[in-house]
């Protein structure tokens, strides 16, 4: 079949279809979604926080509302195998629905100021069972009217004169006949009067792929397992043809290339640099599994590059079995002898092929969110749950690395979901000797140093860090010197109650922990009258206070303001909502502290910080001369240190529901020099 753009490709599917005489019959069934419009509450969903039931609905009265990334809804349903199916629901706002089948997810996203019915299409392959999904897509989202209807072809239609097989086949031959005289009328480049299969040297793509690599797309093996795999829009692989060639044509045989069509388009370079475009807006035909063949524009190329959009099923992943490069080459013997050095060449100028990678990685962060650790390195911490024990021994770090759930007296307090750690304690729950708040929290353990079984944890030993202002014999000692920690989350739950007002819905999110006192810690807080919730961080002095508390985004301690100040708290503009995604960054390097914070494409520096605390705190920042930076107190330069990340929750007496703090992380990532 030979694809020119997306327009072309239809045009000729259509043509295709007419040529048939008679369409095929097509049966429709509907499989049943039970609570389809969520007029019976989550009855049959399992309902993720945040989430809610909604007056505003699109039929009846009631629909999901999703506010935050860790909101979901979904359903298990029964299918056949080898199936198209078509999912249908109603989205107000923004929102994502989406298919796990058998592994694999699937999904679409839509919305408006009304509801708008999105769909999706796939394939249930040898599945009998599949979950459907609606979930968060930027900004809150109501979901109504799921549906999931069948399509397949009538067989006893199809097999009464063969004319859909036949056709197809017939279409696929003339096709390629076709193609070879197009590329001889055409007088393009090269002259090509028939089109040969050049030889591939090499392929690469930007080091992305879920390690099905680019040496699979041209091994002659098309065997699912060999394929090239790479997740994003944008993402593209490289095929180097060892000395310039006419080119006019590119086969390709794509993994699940008859269950979903593939968006695509291919450039070629004479030197891997200065790239042409031959074909825009191509889409494979979604109904073959072996190779398809594409006319492209003639060019001279040694290079020829694939960049895939992703595909039909509403996934970005890009997964191509097999490539072949067709045209004519006048310089073979050259090839012979030159390929070797010419494709080394290739492989060092494969670097500017990162241009083309880097685009994808637009995408999302959540491209990069490996399902079981979420970029996460559990092999580097212990933890410490509602029964305020700390668990740093082998087995506990292997329970952390195999994801399992993990609480105390039958609370499930770290979970991982979605390749997500999700950390949970309620304001009851028992805290750790070192302090009188419950936490469900992670310990970071540097190089999983033990002593008989147990992680040696005190004093300067391997497991810790300390700063570049220690003595030499000291850094010998420990891990790590100086250190960095990033962290992505969402706060998901705070409580709403306290005996003491300071505590409610206030939170710690990370920490550097010293052997008695704390560098930094981050707080989170959200008042129950407001919807947005602010950040701030102190740093303990020598003697253990919070010698300097910095605001970030909001006031919301009344204790924290100046005497000129209203009272009560007010809700901060900028502020971040439960459910909202935001990022920190802690950096201490020698005796200089710097906290960053992302949030809704806000950069927030530790100088911003400083500069927006003075216009209200009544606190003093105690070194009042840092412009971009926090000097933290001397006594730490000998001082032992590690990180903590997870949910230290700062309410121990709230007994109204949420009586718990939930908080889900997706990145954190600690580095040392």
């Amino acid at each position: 079949m030979i694809l020119k753009t997306k327009r072309n490709y239809i045009a000729a599917v259509v043509a295709a279809a007419l040529s048939v005489g008679t369409l095929p019959a097509v049966h429709a069934a509907t499989v049943s979604i039970e609570n389809s419009s969520f007029e019976s509450s989550f009855d049959g969903w399992a309902d993720t926080d945040p989430s809610a039931i909604s007056g505003d609905a699109n039929t009846g009265s009631a629909s999901a509302k999703i506010t935050g990334s860790a909101g979901k809804v979904e359903q298990v349903l029964s299918v056949d195998a080898n199936t198209t199916y078509l999912l249908s629901a109603y989205i107000k706002g923004s929102g994502e629905i989406g298919v796990d089948v058998a592994g694999e997810t699937y999904s679409s996203t839509g919305g408006g100021d009304d509801f708008e019915e999105v769909t999706l299409s796939f394939n249930s392959g040898s599945a009998t069972s599949v979950t459907i999904y609606g979930g968060y897509n930027g900004d809150e989202g109501r979901f109504d009217d799921f549906t999931l209807v069948s399509s397949d072809s009538d067989a006893d239609s199809g097999a009464g004169d063969d004319s859909g097989s036949g056709s197809d086949g017939d279409s696929g031959s003339g096709d390629d006949s076709g193609s070879d005289a197009d590329s001889g009328d055409t007088g393009a480049v090269g002259s090509c009067s028939t089109s040969n299969e050049l030889t591939i040297v090499d392929g690469f793509d930007d080091g992305t792929n879920d390690g099905h690599g680019p040496e699979n797309a041209y091994d002659n093996n098309t065997t699912d397992d060999s394929r090239w795999s790479s997740n994003g829009v944008g993402k593209s692989i490289t095929f180097d043809l060892g000395a310039e060639a006419s080119v006019t044509d590119v086969a390709i045989q794509w993994y699940k290339g008859n269950q979903r069509s593939s968006y695509f388009e291919i450039d070629t370079s004479t030197d891997n640099s200065t790239w042409t475009n031959v074909l825009a807006g191509g889409i494979s035909s979604g109904a073959d599994s072996s190779y398809e063949d594409i006319d492209v524009e003639d060019s001279d190329a040694r290079y020829v590059r694939i960049t895939g959009s992703g595909n039909s099923a509403g996934s970005s992943w890009n997964s191509i079995i097999e490539t072949q490069v067709y045209g004519c080459d006048g310089t073979e013997d050259d090839s012979d002898t030159g390929g070797g050095d010419d494709s080394g060449s290739g492989e060092g100028d494969s670097g500017s092929g990162d241009d083309s990678g880097t685009g994808g990685g637009d995408s999302g962060s959540g491209d990069d969110v490996v399902v079981g650790s979420c970029n996460i390195d559990m092999s580097i911490w212990g933890y410490t749950v509602g029964d305020g024990v700390s668990m740093n021994d082998v087995e506990d770090i292997q329970d952390l690395v195999d994801n399992k759930t993990l609480g105390a007296d039958g609370e499930e307090e770290i979970t991982f979901e979605n390749g997500c750690v999700t950390f949970q304690v309620a304001n009851e729950a028992g805290s750790s000797g070192g302090s009188s708040y419950p936490r469900s929290e992670l310990r970071e353990l540097i190089t999983r140093y033990t002593d008989g079984g147990d992680a040696n944890v005190t004093g300067l030993t391997k497991n810790n860090w300390v700063t570049s202002e220690a003595s030499s014999s000291n850094q010998d000692k420990v891990g790590g010197v100086d250190g960095n920690m990033k962290a992505t989350l969402v706060v998901n739950t705070v409580s709403v109650d306290a005996d003491s007002e300071d505590q409610i819905g206030r939170i710690i999110v990370g920490q550097i922990h010293g052997e008695d006192h704390e560098p930094v810690k981050i707080y989170y807080r959200k008042l129950p009258e407001h919807d947005k919730g602010s950040v701030f961080f102190t740093v303990d002095d020598s003697s253990g206070d919070p010698g300097d508390r910095i605001n970030i985004i909001g006031f919301t301690d009344k204790n924290d303001t100046d005497q000129d100040a209203s009272g009560d708290p007010v809700e901060p503009e900028n502020g971040i909502a439960l459910g909202d995604e935001w990022s920190y960054e802690i950096d201490l390097t020698g005796d200089q502290l710097k906290v960053t914070v992302w949030h809704d494409g806000y950069t927030y520096t530790t100088a911003d910080s400083i500069a927006y605390t003075k216009t209200r705190s009544k606190q003093l920042i105690n070194n009042s001369t840092d412009t971009d930076a926090i000097t933290i107190d001397d006594f730490y330069s000998s001082d032992y240190m590690y990180f903590k990340a997870g949910l230290y929750n700062q309410n121990k007496s709230g007994t109204e529901s949420p009586a718990y703090a939930s908080v889900t992380f997706t990145v954190i990532d600690v580095t040392h020099d």
